[in-house]
């Protein structure tokens, strides 16, 4: 994913790091019983963020959350991320939400992380990456092409605020030969243009 890239390694050797951390602390009988609270990405849908994104924050937050307490402690997680020399991943959103969560208070859990990360995920470029994500999910049914039932029903599952005209504009907008169907293409040209 977007977010992950360079940053990917960097959170594997955090993690190999906490690992290490984490046996020692069970060798002294500090293991916490953590239940596994069962997580639902649909609790976390916001608009302009999709469940491939939430699924995403989710995983690089787990990474982070090495001992699954739910919380990050940020002074710790800051520690890991300088000793494994991330100075050249300042510009990865994970590492501009963790400092941004840094200097409201010393913990965050996954809620508090989400908002961090969310208007960095909105001001990024539209990566053909990430709008085929988009697109996995416009297009359920794998048919190749979209309609304006499938917008209408990603607008209506994602809670969007769009009139029937908005949506028939969009499609009209996008669909570039008029037969009603949307391709990627046409689908990637629209997202993609600067405006």
């Amino acid at each position: 994913g977007r977010m992950m890239g360079s940053a990917e390694e960097v959170i594997r050797q955090h993690r190999r790091v906490s690992e290490l951390r984490r046996l020692e602390v069970q060798k002294a009988g500090f293991a916490e019983d953590q239940q596994d609270l069962e997580f639902d990405p649909q609790d976390y849908i916001r608009p302009g963020v999709t469940e491939a994104e939430v699924i995403e924050m989710k995983a690089s937050f787990d990474l982070l959350d090495s001992r699954g307490v739910g919380t990050l402690n940020l002074e710790d997680t800051i520690d890991s991320l300088e000793h494994l020399r991330w100075d050249r991943l300042e510009q990865e959103p994970v590492v501009i939400a963790i400092r941004a969560c840094r200097r409201k208070g010393s913990h965050v859990d996954f809620a508090g992380f989400m908002d961090a990360m969310c208007p960095l995920l909105l001001v990024t470029e539209p990566t053909q990456e990430s709008l085929r994500r988009t697109w996995r999910l416009l297009d359920e049914g794998r048919k190749g092409s979209i309609n304006i039932e499938d917008i209408g029903r990603v607008v209506r599952k994602f809670g969007l605020e769009l009139s029937a005209e908005e949506l028939s504009d969009m499609v009209s907008f996008a669909d570039k030969n008029g037969n009603g169907e949307i391709t990627f293409d046409e689908f990637y040209q629209m997202m993609s243009r600067q405006g």
